[in-house]
């Protein structure tokens, strides 16, 4: 019934396309899981926050294999899925971990959860959402026990407060300042992350942050206050 209501939404706002389509190649972040219980966890919910990535490339001697890596909480992570043209579908092939121990107790959960259903044997049935303007928004993977992994092309906020997240950061792009400005009284903790969600540069109070040591590219700048938590992208030059 909720698979149903979700394809009735889409119908109604925009649309899900199914299939071997190109547009799951792309840079993914978690944004909730559900087991095969139907037990649900937002990972805007998790504390201290965290943004789990997903790249999605193909092999470039085997169009039948998906290679992906990413960052969960605090560990990265490579792997493969295999596409079965006969069905449609995607199959677990591979998961290698860089374990190393989480510094909380709630990523250390989390990984564990994450990774058991990242990792389940047999068909993977997937789904890219659009919004009504056909642009990319989600991906949605459904594994053969029930279980649920949404992705979005965006990071996933926590509890967003709007007066951290309508925070502005300058200059954008940017080469070896960038500055945070927003109106909030109380402390904030301002990280960077690079966009497969490897810290780069570690929390600070200082809203002016140096970033000369970084290479060029694309990059995720967090802001957490009080719990609340904003997540905005700039480009280092």
């Amino acid at each position: 019934m909720k698979q149903l209501y979700l394809l009735v939404l889409l119908l109604s706002f925009g649309s899900i396309a199914l299939g071997q389509n190109g547009a799951i190649y792309n840079q993914w972040y978690l944004i909730s899981y559900e087991d095969s219980e139907g037990n649900s966890t937002a990972v805007g919910s998790i504390s201290p926050g965290i943004i789990p990535s997903l790249w999605i490339q193909g092999d470039t001697e085997d169009n039948s294999i998906l290679l992906f890596e990413g960052t969960a909480a605090c560990n990265p992570y490579n792997g493969a899925f295999q596409y079965d043209d006969s069905t449609d579908t995607l199959v677990f092939q591979s998961l290698s971990i860089d374990s190393q121990p989480c510094e909380a107790e709630s990523h250390t959960t989390f990984e564990n959860e994450y990774f058991a259903i990242l990792s389940l044997e047999g068909q993977i049935q997937y789904g890219i959402i659009y919004d009504a303007e056909d642009s990319i928004e989600d991906l949605e993977l459904y594994y053969d026990n029930g279980a649920i992994l949404r992705f979005s092309e965006n990071p996933p906020l926590s509890n967003d407060d709007p007066s951290i997240s309508v925070f502005t950061l300058y200059p954008n792009p940017a080469t070896d300042i960038v500055y945070i400005n927003l109106k909030v009284e109380t402390p904030v903790k301002v990280s960077i992350y690079t966009t497969l969600g490897r810290q780069v540069v570690a929390p600070t109070n200082s809203r002016q942050l140096d970033i000369s040591h970084l290479s060029s590219g694309m990059y995720l700048v967090e802001v957490v206050s009080d719990g609340q938590k904003s997540v905005k992208k700039f480009i280092k030059k």
